[in-house]
């Protein structure tokens, strides 16, 4: 048990964990309380980061993105932030959902100071369509931000996988759609993804 407040609990959120700071942190997700057995989505537009050394969590004052939940998230290792890309948003309890191709970094402080901050990176190219339910991995090797998969509908009851590749190169701060030169798998979302980095693949279940 943490011995500070704590984030309420939630579903469809993101996070990260720092090496450096030995930090994890997490933002937006779903905060909503099921009334009489049916869900009621929320959103969360919170940054919180946990230290597992002293055990506390603690509430960013820093203003990030907008309240969303089933975004996606990775760790840019070589910059030490958060990338945070789409995710869905809507006014009550009914109706259609907004749906986000934007991206956004959570810059971790430098060594020994808590200091973070956000900046929406605003790249150019051929950006991803606007997703929810995408997955998301950095490849250290290319220096750049791959999301794979989600759900293009912004009608809650139905969805339209994604099949395409997307990455964000942080050299030139472009989006491109990755085109594989043989094979394909199905559109997907709501699965899960990791990069191998032996074989500088991406891994899909």
């Amino acid at each position: 048990q943490p011995s500070t407040d704590a984030p309420t609990g939630r579903s469809d959120l993101g996070g990260v964990y720092d090496p450096m700071s030995g930090e994890l942190v997490i933002f937006g997700g779903d905060p909503g309380v099921a009334v009489n057995c049916q869900s009621m989505p929320d959103f969360s537009e919170e940054t919180w980061l946990y230290n597992p050394t002293c055990n506390t969590w603690r509430l960013s004052p820093e203003q990030g993105p907008s309240p969303r939940n089933r975004h996606a998230t990775a760790y840019d290792s070589m910059r030490r932030r958060m990338i945070v890309f789409g995710g869905r948003w809507r006014m009550g309890s009914s109706g259609s959902y907004l749906t986000y191709n934007d991206t956004h970094a959570l810059q971790f402080g430098v060594a020994g100071t808590p200091g973070h901050s956000w900046q929406e990176l605003r790249p150019g190219g051929t950006r991803p369509p606007a997703l929810s339910n995408a997955a998301a991995v950095y490849d250290p090797m290319g220096d750049r931000f791959i999301v794979f998969g989600g759900n293009t509908s912004n009608n809650g009851g139905t969805f339209a996988p994604n099949g395409k590749v997307y990455a964000l190169t942080f050299s030139n701060n472009t989006w491109s759609e990755l085109v594989p030169t043989s094979g394909t798998i199905p559109a997907r979302l709501f699965h899960a993804m990791a990069l191998d980095p032996k074989r500088n693949r991406l891994v899909v279940f």
